[in-house]
């Protein structure tokens, strides 16, 4: 599950990029769901393989995806209040 959480890191990284180059409309809102759901994974997933696995490097790769999980989760929180929120309203 580590290294499955370490490519979706990535792509959840990517999809944090792209909700900002289409904020207008329902493409920005769909973006940010899919990468807030990868970060969550990201969390969990880098978590649990972090805490079974023996080997150091696979440990290295699941907490990387646990930290880059929960930078995005910062930056999304972020988004929300500035972008989304005003769009909203």
């Amino acid at each position: 599950m580590g290294y499955a959480a370490y490519l979706v890191s990535i792509l959840g990284i990517a999809t944090y990029m792209f909700h900002f180059w289409w904020h207008r409309g329902a493409t920005g809102g769909v973006l940010w769901g899919i990468s807030a759901a990868c970060a969550i994974f990201c969390v969990y997933g880098g978590v649990i393989s972090a805490s079974h696995e023996e080997d150091k490097a696979k440990r290295g790769m699941a907490m990387a995806a646990a930290i880059v999980g929960g930078i995005l989760l910062l930056g999304l929180t972020l988004t929300a209040i500035f972008l989304l929120v005003p769009a909203i309203g």
